[in-house]
């Protein structure tokens, strides 16, 4: 019962250590300013960069899944 306890106590002070570490070590980040943000924005809807991906298939029919196992 005593070990139980022990362990108990070092997981709360590992967590309590841990969490102030990453507050402590944490990077602040500046907001840009609402004219940067709004530039930013329109250059992002301008250049539409995003990847598709297009799947073509067909379903299996019954017998083909029967087949399957």
């Amino acid at each position: 019962m005593k070990v139980r306890k022990n362990i108990e106590g070092l997981f709360l002070v590992a967590a309590a250590v841990g969490i102030f570490g990453s507050y402590a070590s944490a990077e602040t980040i500046v907001a840009p300013a609402p004219m940067m943000a709004a530039t930013t924005k329109a250059v992002a809807v301008a250049a539409p960069a995003i990847p598709t991906v297009i799947v073509v298939g067909h379903r299996l029919t019954a017998a083909e899944r029967a087949n399957l196992g």
